[in-house]
């Protein structure tokens, strides 16, 4: 994928490919691309969203990494939280992105960049 020149557009964002490699995020307009977490990280979030799905009422439900549209802009922010809780409504009906005023927790996982050697 060529790098944009341009602050990108809503419409921009949605024809990006697929690319399941990094973590993309789009903030004013700037595409933001981050490594994909690391082991520890995706246990974390896996972890929280198996603790949290059964305290939520039928009603809502636990996602992982789904995009949440912040602002529609121009220029869009788009927010990939690494555990969200939803309406299960949108769920159900596999939307593509959140509109946050909908998001009733975003969740984001800090964690360091450190290696941990074995034997």
């Amino acid at each position: 994928m060529p790098w944009p020149d341009h602050l990108l557009t809503l419409e921009d964002w949605i024809a990006l490919p697929e690319d399941n490699s990094r973590s993309y995020e789009l903030v004013e307009g700037f595409l933001v691309v981050s490594p994909r977490p690391v082991s520890m990280h995706q246990r974390a979030i896996w972890r929280l969203a198996a603790q949290l799905e059964p305290q939520l009422p039928p009603t809502h439900g636990v996602l992982t990494e789904a995009e949440v549209l912040i602002d529609a802009g121009p220029p869009p922010t788009i927010r990939v939280p690494d555990v969200l809780a939803v309406p299960t409504a949108g769920i159900d009906a596999n939307i593509p992105r959140w509109d946050a005023a909908d998001v009733l927790l975003a969740v984001e996982i800090l964690t360091t960049l450190t290696s941990t050697r074995v034997g």
